[in-house]
């Protein structure tokens, strides 16, 4: 669904979503001759209408993995869901182990060391 603010059609939205499946959103902004941060949002809507929410009560075993990634990107943090094997979160450098107990109390997780 468009923003309010869109200067675009649901129908044109479809039809980038479309494009997006088989291209990258350089691409598809260069085929419809629009910035790239336009497609961007495009495509923001698009994912988030289509993976499901995230749902703290089904989360019951939680990991925390630091990973470097050279010397330009540094460290990123990266919160797993064990059982589903997906990621919930990813942090720049090595902040996100101060969130892991706000994530524990939320997800009322018993911490194992």
């Amino acid at each position: 669904m468009p923003s309010p603010k869109a200067q675009h059609t649901k129908v044109f939205e479809y039809i980038v979503w479309d494009l997006l499946e088989k291209s990258t959103v350089k691409d598809v902004a260069y085929y419809c001759r629009l910035n790239w941060k336009t497609i961007k949002e495009i495509d923001k809507r698009r994912l988030k209408r289509r993976l499901p929410k995230f749902r703290y009560k089904d989360l019951r075993y939680l990991a925390l993995d630091k990973i470097y990634l050279g010397k330009k990107m540094k460290y990123k943090t990266i919160v797993l869901n064990l059982e589903a094997k997906k990621i919930i979160k990813a942090y720049d450098g090595t902040t996100g182990e101060k969130y892991l107990n706000s994530w524990i109390e939320r997800a009322n997780i018993n911490k194992i060391r």
